[in-house]
């Protein structure tokens, strides 16, 4: 009898099944990056880019991609819209990157994370960037080197790739987090389309709303510097008209928020590295290591020092002093108001202790 109910409960859970509205792996496209921009079109409020991958007819070839685009009052209607242009049902599960025009980053965006959040197939560990000039500009580039669509452009934000200290790496879930945490403020890279490479070596910082200050090169390096450390990097020093190639081997940094009659924030940088290269024909000696390592201290705080004052003045904090201070403060009801009334005129101090382990190849 046991055996006749559990025969009748499995027919009727197949019966249920069957309608569940499941494609087959051929019937569907994998939708890979998605790019958000502001039309020129002032009627329509959003452009949305989908890159859509194709896989190889024969084994060994390259995969190819497909990107259709729709402008419309609104990302779901625009995503609506392109359906009507495929074949296959759309597929948000293997998105991997999420480009933001530049010229859409100007204004409010949050309602762009609102859509992005609110959609259940989008991977929230997608990653997010600024696409310059435009997030569908940035979609198309195709470089040679490219064997799975929009690995390319994939890679350097993750672990499998190249490995560079002017690349800050942002998914989707802590964007979404930073734009509601008081005193820790979002920052995305800035992707650069060329005609066949990208070109990663900005950050933009924003405001919770839009993108409030672009980063230089040398600036996105030390952001990543005092943010999470960096191994592997550089930093040229100039002393005496002659300049030399530190490599550096480990770059951290650790900060203390002074209370007081006048509130500071105390920095510490330390860097160790080698000597790489240099354009004096002189051998490079322990008289000489002493005076690079003074050299690269003072460089090395020089930019700091500009880096957080352009934060300072912006009112933009990526790096969390506010959160910092939130967390030491037992003034619930008033530390956030504390914190906005101090930041803007706090003072910082950086030291930097810069050792140059070895002469390197050099001697």
């Amino acid at each position: 009898m046991k055996t006749i109910r559990l025969t009748l409960i499995l027919i009727l859970m197949l019966t249920v099944f069957t309608g569940c509205g499941l494609k087959d792996i051929d019937k569907r496209f994998f939708v890979i990056g998605i790019g958000l921009d502001q039309p020129e079109d002032e009627d329509n409020k959003i452009k949305v880019s989908l890159k859509l991958a194709i896989p190889p007819k024969e084994s060994g070839k390259s995969a190819e991609f497909q990107v259709l685009t729709a402008e419309t009052e609104t990302i779901t209607e625009a995503v609506r819209t392109i359906k009507s242009k495929v074949d296959k049902e759309l597929d948000f599960g293997h998105t991997k990157i999420i480009v933001l025009g530049q010229k859409l980053v100007q204004n409010d965006v949050r309602f762009v994370f609102d859509w992005l959040q609110r959609r259940r197939d989008i991977q929230k560990i997608a990653f997010i960037t600024v696409g310059k000039p435009s997030g569908l500009e940035v979609l198309n580039v195709k470089p040679p080197s490219e064997t799975l669509p929009a690995d390319s452009l994939i890679l350097p934000f993750g672990q499998g790739g190249v490995e560079s200290p002017s690349v800050v790496q942002q998914k989707l879930y802590q964007f979404y987090q930073k734009t509601t945490e008081r005193g820790l403020d979002p920052i995305l890279p800035i992707v650069e389309a060329k005609k066949e490479y990208f070109d990663i070596k900005q950050a933009g910082v924003f405001n919770k709303k839009k993108l409030k200050v672009e980063l230089s090169k040398e600036e996105t390096k030390m952001f990543n510097m005092i943010n999470t450390g960096l191994e592997h990097t550089d930093v040229k020093i100039k002393r005496d008209n002659k300049t030399a190639m530190v490599a550096v081997e480990k770059a951290s940094a650790d900060y203390d928020i002074v209370q007081g009659k006048k509130p500071s924030i105390q920095m510490n940088i330390d860097i160790e590295g080698i000597v790489e290269e240099q354009t004096s024909r002189d051998p490079v000696t322990e008289k000489a290591l002493q005076k690079y390592e003074k050299a690269g201290s003072k460089e090395v705080k020089a930019t700091a020092l500009s880096l957080l004052k352009k934060l300072q003045k912006e009112n933009v904090d990526p790096i969390g002093f506010g959160l910092r201070y939130r967390s030491r403060s037992w003034n619930n009801d008033t530390e956030w108001e504390e914190w906005q009334s101090i930041y803007p005129t706090i003072d910082f101090k950086v030291k930097v202790d810069f050792k140059l382990l070895t002469p390197g190849i050099i001697k």
